[in-house]
């Protein structure tokens, strides 16, 4: 079972070129392209015809997606406004359409009922492309459940075996004040550790010599976008590895 009435990211926004990008988001088959104007396009990725992925055809001029096939034109309503031969195109030939906003460098679907689609409740993720945040994104391919993806990044303490050569060392596990904020769609884990030695790649960062203030704030939000956040309610990746201060 999925939570459908809710924003997915579906792609980095550079992904979306001069070809169309398939997507399977919860078990949908959907297609990505930009409209003439640049604008993102998210549609049901199939023909109505013989049912090829539309993902396998291109993008014609006017912005509209031409299904590989038989060359059928769809535009960004899922119509179908062109069938090379014919002059009648038929009421049925067209395709789901979801709602789609590009923000943060990502392009967000709605999976549910569009006549619910709130842009507002996308989740922030400012510091993504925010002159003054210096954030970096990719992508990976996870043969795994994603709830094993969430439950990784919110308990932090393999942190001290997982990668304590890196960003993690004992205090992580042995010395951290945990705290767990909720609210109806987010959980948040505060994780601080009060004067303690920094791990290998802070020390080689800045350069301490002394014990250290540091602070690690991960919050889920569902149904599926894990981030950092910060003690202002804020979210911020950068701010949930952010060292407070040297102890002098």
């Amino acid at each position: 079972m999925f939570l459908k009435n809710f924003w997915y990211v579906a792609a980095w926004s550079h992904e979306l070129a001069d070809k169309p990008l398939g997507r399977v988001l919860l078990n949908e088959r959907v297609v990505l392209f930009r409209d003439a104007n640049g604008d993102p396009v998210a549609l049901e990725d199939r023909c109505p015809h013989r049912s090829l992925p539309l993902s396998m055809g291109r993008v014609v001029e006017g912005g509209v997606l031409q299904c590989h096939y038989h060359g059928l034109h769809f535009d960004k309503t899922g119509n179908c406004v062109r069938i090379p031969g014919q002059q009648l195109i038929p009421p049925s030939a067209k395709v789901r359409t979801y709602p789609v906003v590009e923000r943060y460098r990502w392009i967000w679907v709605w999976m549910g009922d569009p006549v619910t689609a709130d842009p507002s409740t996308i989740p922030d993720y400012h510091y993504l492309d925010s002159p003054e945040w210096g954030a970096k994104g990719a992508l990976f391919h996870v043969a795994a459940n994603w709830q094993l993806i969430v439950d990784n990044l919110l308990d932090l303490t393999h942190l001290a075996f997982v990668h304590e050569t890196t960003i993690g060392n004992a205090a992580v596990a042995e010395s951290a004040v945990v705290k767990v904020e909720r609210s109806p769609n987010n959980v948040q884990v505060n994780r601080w550790i009060i004067d303690n030695p920094a791990p290998p790649t802070y020390v080689k960062a800045g350069n301490f010599t002394t014990n250290v203030d540091r602070c690690r704030l991960h919050a889920a939000r569902v149904p599926a976008a894990v981030g950092g956040g910060d003690p202002d309610g804020h979210g911020g990746a950068t701010r949930a590895l952010r060292q407070r201060h040297q102890h002098a």
